[in-house]
């Protein structure tokens, strides 16, 4: 029997699992001492991904038998996060104490805890995957700290910059960050300083405000200036004539 996703699914969805530790998995299918390694490669694939979870002395099992389910959070300004299930139509509703250090955009691991205010409720209890993200925001001192509030208001906290890694920013700069560690909901994030946009009323800095928010490139690629040019050498003196340049 190999020791590929599906057969492991296949044997803790059937009948005759019961949460176990990694080599009494192997032990029941059958896996030989030379696939050990992938097999064990293919359980941690698992539960990276949120299919599986590490129960107590060291034994895994199926998510969704322990109430668990994974998703992508998303946070609404005020702060509540939704938890968006692929197939499912239903989101599940994530109080903003219950968030752990879940961002926006984020893919999390999710307890079912009953219902919040009328709506299927759970609770943030890992972090599967951050989402890719550079965040935008007013830089200042707070105090003794120096600290980013982002311009996206579904990003929900504010961002500690040690003075080590501020860059060239100065207090009331529009900046560019990204973040370094978040392991305690209780503590601000922490986050480095990437580019510094400049003072918010220079000229420019607000489209440059939004192309890095949304990712956006600032210039064309090489292939599009020159089908435009191709295009342009093409068009007539009476075509010419009847447009505007703008």
């Amino acid at each position: 029997m190999t020791s590929n996703r599906d057969t492991i699914l296949k044997f803790i969805k059937s009948r005759a699992f019961r949460p176990m530790k990694v080599k009494e998995m192997a032990r029941a299918l059958d896996i030989p001492p030379s696939e050990y390694s992938s097999f064990r490669k293919s359980v941690k694939g698992l539960l990276q991904s949120g299919e599986l979870v590490r129960l107590k002395r060291g034994r895994v099992g199926l998510a969704d038998q322990m109430d668990i389910v994974v998703g992508t959070l998303t946070i609404t300004r005020g702060g509540t996060g939704f938890l968006i299930r692929e197939g499912e139509d239903q989101d599940i509703l994530i109080p903003p104490h219950e968030l752990l250090t879940a961002f926006d955009g984020d893919k999390v691991m999710v307890r079912l805890r009953g219902r919040y205010q009328g709506r299927e409720a759970g609770t943030v209890i890992k972090i599967v995957e951050r989402a890719e993200r550079n965040i935008v925001g007013l830089f200042h001192k707070e105090r003794h700290f120096w600290l980013v509030k982002p311009d996206n208001p579904r990003i929900h906290r504010d961002i500690y910059i040690p003075e080590a890694l501020k860059g060239e920013a100065t207090d009331g700069d529009k900046v560019v960050i990204r973040i370094t560690s978040w392991d305690d909901p209780y503590r601000n994030p922490e986050g480095e300083v990437i580019e510094r946009l400049g003072r918010p009323t220079d000229p420019g800095v607000d489209m440059l405000t939004v192309i890095r928010s949304f990712g956006l490139a600032q210039e064309f690629p090489a292939e599009v200036i020159s089908q435009a040019e191709t295009a342009a050498a093409r068009l007539s003196k009476e075509d010419q004539r009847k447009r505007r340049d703008f």
